[in-house]
């Protein structure tokens, strides 16, 4: 992917309900509708009046979610692989990680898989 840029669509409507709000540089573009072209030739318009869906620069998205998250103490492993995941009480989960950074078992009450670009 040299020489590319990378972009993720996310919908605006769920952004805000999870009270994510993002750094205007982050948002590429808005999307309103979409024109669907089917095998036979039919093409089919959806428009809205107002935009449904963001194009973001992935990487400043990862970045900011990324400090926001440590911001609110999460700690960021980056290169490691998930081994297993196990719940140990109903609000704990253990994942035992593969990492040269910190090899062993994690314990914590919430856990994200980001796959990245290479998954």
């Amino acid at each position: 992917m040299k020489g590319k840029r990378r972009v993720e669509l996310v919908s605006i409507k769920s952004m805000r309900r999870l009270g994510i709000q993002l750094p205007e540089k982050i948002i590429k573009n808005q999307i309103r509708g979409a024109t669907f072209h089917s095998p036979s030739g039919q093409t089919l318009r959806l428009e809205r009046r107002t935009p449904i869906t963001w194009v973001l620069d992935r990487r400043a998205f990862d970045e900011h979610l990324a400090n926001r998250a440590s911001k609110a103490g999460a700690e960021i492993l980056l290169n490691c692989r998930a081994l297993s995941m196990r719940t140990t009480e109903p609000t704990t989960v253990e994942v035992r990680v593969s990492s040269k950074e910190k090899p062993g078992t994690i314990r914590g009450n919430v856990v994200v898989g980001s796959l990245g670009a290479h998954h």
